[in-house]
């Protein structure tokens, strides 16, 4: 009996130096304990001490959720739990609490959860605190040092990259078009294009038609021919309401849709691998990547075949052509909006022994072709647009 009682007074003690930090209810736990110490004067059994020692309670205790991030306006559930019901609340705007549900809102920083329970089911009320910081999923994309990323969601993307006045080759891992990259409105000079046609002739050898997207529309992973009106640095997207999906980085090949025959022999593909070989394969050609005589020789937007030694960086696109092209030149074209390139049906070498004579379209007679459209009548009667 003695010793019960002793027990009963430690444990009274105790309550007494832990209830001030224990509990938010300091007034109940303090009117609690005295009823305890009054009913402990007056035990007479074991019975009665243990009835005395109930008067007091248990200290609730809150457990925080081990995550202590959440990104900008997402929601994390389920922060905090204790024997009680739990309530947040944020020192904060920039989180909002709702029971022990928290959402961020767009802007990044750190606030202060407070967590609280109430009285009630053999425990005191408790409180915790815990910080939990508001953060932007973000990606640097660089094209020479490509390093690993996962496909998902993120909420600000940086392509590492200037982005030359006239043209580029482009590939991306997420949808976008011209005007988001380009942060600036709709013109004529800003747009994107794709390998639509070939045709080739003996005077010019071969030529590639890329038609112009309407739109400017860009698809994850499909290879594309820039054109900017004015450079673009580190083109920086960002969505903090949806996030911006990337895929996994896949190499996307397309082929002409016509052409002369063999014309499909061609492919136009995206690159994601830093440092490419670009041996045998054309790049597109802007002026203010080459020097000298290169300069020159090279008009701006034209292809080039790379030599022994040349590579291409990642989020870019190249040409493959045929085995059996050899070192013919290669020009390019540009078509505008809507216009398919159905003047170009089934263009193929003009064999000039079955030539009867060339004409322009208005059925005048040249002498000899002349650059452009020219309708060629042959022997056997067959007439046919060719491009010289």
């Amino acid at each position: 009996m003695k010793s019960a009682y002793l027990s009963a007074v430690n444990t009274l003690n105790a309550f007494e130096t832990n209830y001030p930090t224990k509990t938010t209810d300091t007034s109940q736990a303090a009117a609690d304990l005295a009823d305890a110490r009054d009913a402990l004067e007056n035990s007479t059994n074991t019975d009665a001490i243990a009835a005395a020692l109930k008067k007091v309670k248990n200290f609730d205790e809150i457990t925080f959720t081990s995550e202590d991030r959440i990104r900008v306006n997402k929601s994390l559930s389920n922060v905090a739990s204790a024997h009680n019901a739990v309530s947040c609340s944020s020192s904060s705007s920039i989180i909002t609490a709702s029971g022990t549900t928290l959402t961020a809102g767009s802007t990044e920083g750190t606030a202060t959860i407070t967590a609280t329970t109430s009285t009630g089911y053999g425990y005191y009320a408790a409180s915790a605190t815990k910080p939990f910081t508001v953060y932007k999923k973000t990606l640097t994309m660089n094209p020479v040092s490509l390093g690993t990323y996962t496909g998902g969601e993120y909420d600000e993307v940086t392509l590492s990259r200037t982005l030359l006045q006239g043209y580029n080759s482009i590939a991306l891992p997420f949808n976008t078009d011209v005007v988001t990259l380009t942060g600036r409105s709709s013109n004529e000079y800003d747009w994107v294009a794709q390998l639509s046609a070939v045709t080739y002739n003996q005077h010019d050898g071969y030529t590639m038609f890329f038609q112009k997207v309407d739109g400017g529309v860009i698809t994850a992973n499909q290879p594309y021919v820039l054109h900017l009106g004015s450079e673009v640095m580190n083109p920086t997207w960002t969505n903090l309401t949806d996030g911006i999906t990337l895929a996994e980085a896949q190499p996307v090949t397309i082929t002409p849709q016509k052409g002369y025959s063999g014309y499909e022999d061609w492919q136009m593909t995206s690159n994601f691998t830093a440092g490419m070989s670009m041996s045998g394969l054309y790049g597109i050609v802007n002026r203010a990547n080459l020097t000298g005589d290169e300069q020159t020789d090279n008009p701006d937007g034209c292809l080039k075949l790379g030599g022994s030694g040349s590579t291409l960086n990642a989020f870019t696109a190249y040409i493959t052509p045929p085995a059996n092209s050899g070192n013919v030149k290669v020009r390019t074209s540009f078509l505008d909006f809507g216009d398919d390139g159905t003047a170009l049906e089934n263009v193929r070498m003009v064999d000039e022994d079955e030539v009867e004579g060339y004409y322009i379209t208005d059925g005048r007679r040249l002498s000899s072709p002349q650059k452009g459209i020219v309708v060629v009548k042959y022997r056997d009667g067959r007439r046919m647009k060719v491009l010289f």
